[in-house]
């Protein structure tokens, strides 16, 4: 896993305080204003790369996405990275300008009883024998931009927060 300091250790108040549900993209979407402190929930089955995302602005403009997993490894592709921004550029007016310079943190949250994840996770070309420049470029930002990160449920956790 790649470590330094997650930008919700740096700027804790910096946490979602409401969510707002994504619809499909089957029949087309109206882009709006992205926020930030707001959890994004996708409701459709089989969102691409992530369970759930917000956005923060400080310290830095950062993309935080969230990941339930009980995997050991939860690697991506290409692909995969490339969808998830294609549907984030149609859900938010401005995308292109707002994700220039916007670091990414990828958050795996797992359960208690599950396996540690112990490696970096990769993000796989689909066919390395006809690999694209736009592929390398993904790979290239995964592995350098893209900071992991794993957050561990614990039974004392869930009846903390529960008893709030």
């Amino acid at each position: 896993m790649k470590h330094g300091i997650p930008v919700l250790k740096v700027n804790h108040q910096g946490h979602p305080t409401r969510t707002v549900g994504l619809a499909g993209l089957e029949g087309g979407v109206t882009r709006t204003a992205m926020e930030y402190g707001v959890l994004y929930l996708p409701k459709v089955e089989n969102f691409p790369l992530v369970d759930g995302f917000f956005f923060m602005e400080s310290p830095r403009r950062t993309l935080v996405g969230l990941q339930m997993t009980t995997a050991s490894a939860h690697h991506t592709t290409t692909s995969t990275v490339k969808q998830f921004t294609e549907h984030l550029a149609a859900y938010f007016e401005g995308w292109d300008e707002l994700s220039r310079e916007m670091s990414w943190e990828m958050i795996y949250i797992k359960n208690a009883f599950s396996k540690k994840i112990l490696k970096w996770q990769r993000c796989d070309v689909v066919n390395p024998n006809n690999e694209t420049d736009a592929e390398k470029k993904i790979v290239a930002f995964w592995n350098n931009e893209v900071h992991q990160y794993q957050f561990m449920l614990t039974r004392d956790f869930l009846s903390k927060i529960t008893e709030m």
